[in-house]
């Protein structure tokens, strides 16, 4: 309608990444009101029973990285429908058979995927690490992407017969989705399996690599402003034996 009505598509782009902007903020600031609201319950419950003593109140970091943290991750996934739709024709609006504003695949995922990149160089908390997460991705969906392309490619040799034909060509007709799925499906059923598989690993070899007199008890969450007057009470309250 705003482009049947004259509307520039430099003024229509503003305006929708406008409320995209605004809406991802918006979102972003009421799940951290609902997570702090948890986390006060949270600790209103635990007190007394597993907790013995008043925790400090969070600090307002948690709370400005979550809304940041859903405002990336927003705009990443959103922006590319926006970016399109400054294209559409006017005569749209009187034509509904006129197809909708495309945009590229490149285009589509690639601001996904620089989002994700964006987070994990942030939050790694050092560039090498984020790197090797990104390459890791990278790989883990290049490789999945090349096998899908290869189970598509067996299928459409394959002949099921009448009772699979339709949901055959539904699949190879739709190439680019099923191909998309079978990368998602993968790398989900992957990172499920390291998971389990490599978490049990870790723990195990770090069990083993502890010393036979290795306490078992930690004291783990200490404010910083705190950390003296708890290693002078450890140090004065210590069994010598």
């Amino acid at each position: 309608i705003l482009r049947a009505l004259g509307t520039s598509k430099k003024t229509i782009l503003k305006l929708f990444i406008g409320t995209l902007i605004l809406l991802s903020l918006s979102a972003s600031v009421i799940g951290v009101i609902i997570g702090y609201i948890f986390q006060m319950g949270l600790v209103n419950l635990l007190t007394g029973l597993i907790v013995q003593t008043e925790l400090p109140a969070p600090s307002l970091t948690p709370m400005f990285v979550g809304t940041l943290i859903g405002m990336i991750t927003t705009l990443g996934f959103a922006l590319p429908p926006v970016l399109a739709l400054s294209h559409t024709s006017p005569m749209r609006v009187l034509r509904s058979d006129l197809p909708a504003p495309s945009i590229s695949t490149l285009k589509r995922y690639g601001y996904a995927y620089a989002a994700l990149c964006l987070l994990f160089l942030w939050r790694a908390g050092e560039i090498k690490l984020g790197l090797i997460a990104i390459a890791s991705l990278t790989f883990s969906l290049g490789l999945f992407w090349i096998l899908g392309h290869i189970l598509l490619t067996l299928l459409g040799h394959i002949s099921l017969g009448a009772w699979g034909y339709i949901g055959q060509k539904n699949i190879l007709h739709r190439r680019m989705t099923s191909l998309l799925q079978l990368t998602v499906i993968g790398f989900s059923l992957m990172i499920l399996l390291l998971l389990t598989l490599v978490r049990q690993d870790l723990i195990v070899a770090w069990d083993n690599s502890l010393p036979t007199n290795t306490p078992n008890q930690f004291i783990i969450n200490i404010p910083t402003n705190e950390v003296a007057a708890v290693n002078d009470w450890i140090i004065k309250n210590r069994n010598p034996q």
